[in-house]
């Protein structure tokens, strides 16, 4: 008895570490959207620095109005004050929001392949266990026929090879579900295929997220 699983189809092999890197690329709308905020959060800034404040000019004629000597001043206001420290506090807010939704970015992409790499030993072994029944089925068919056991013992083994078959095919497309989860989520191609083991650590931190930021500025 033949069975099909599943396949993987145009497996693209997919370490953890790289599953991370991709999950903060700017190339990805996700990380647009992150970085937009920043972006808009500086416009505003600068436009409030650009701002001019008020000037007061003293001065004094002598001899006409038209010969006028004096000094001009420029006078801070409250309310341009407190216009360039709300903008510089929306920025440093808008910046620290990013660097959260990076790492919230990498952690759910990080969780993904995670589940996959589990999802994919879990295929395998259910495609041994299915491997097994069938070798199990094929003895009890030659015991039949050798009059060494009962057709029972058959019909049972035929059971279990079903059984084994139905798993096999199930975890085989919770795997290709898995893989189609990061590949939607990363802008892939191809379906990955985890590579590797899981990492215990995790391989960045927030000043490189702050860093990457910068440079995206």
């Amino acid at each position: 008895m033949l069975f099909l699983c599943l396949p993987l189809l145009q497996a693209a092999p997919l370490t953890q570490l790289q599953a991370e890197e991709q999950a903060v690329s700017p190339d990805l709308p996700a990380i647009q959207l992150i970085q937009a905020g920043p972006r808009l959060a500086k416009s505003d800034q600068t436009a409030a620095r650009a701002l001019s404040d008020p000037a007061l000019s003293l001065g004094t004629s002598r001899y006409s109005a038209q010969i006028i000597l004096g000094i001009e001043e420029e006078l801070p206001t409250f309310s341009q004050y407190f216009l360039a420290h709300a903008a510089h506090e929306q920025l440093a807010a808008a910046q620290n929001d990013a660097l959260q939704q990076q790492c919230l970015q990498r952690y759910q992409i990080s969780s993904l392949w995670i589940a996959l790499w589990q999802a994919q030993r879990q295929a395998d072994l259910a495609l041994l266990q299915a491997q097994d029944a069938q070798l199990l089925e094929q003895i009890a068919q030659n015991r039949l026929d050798a009059g060494e056991a009962p057709r029972t013992e058959l019909l049972a083994a035929q059971a279990e090879t079903a059984h084994a078959q139905a798993e096999a095919t199930g975890q085989s497309a919770e795997k290709n579900g898995q893989a189609a989860l990061i590949a939607g989520a990363l802008g892939l191609k191809e379906l990955p295929e985890a590579e590797g083991d899981p990492l215990l650590d995790l391989p960045f931190s927030l000043d490189q997220l702050q860093q990457a930021l910068s440079q995206s500025d």
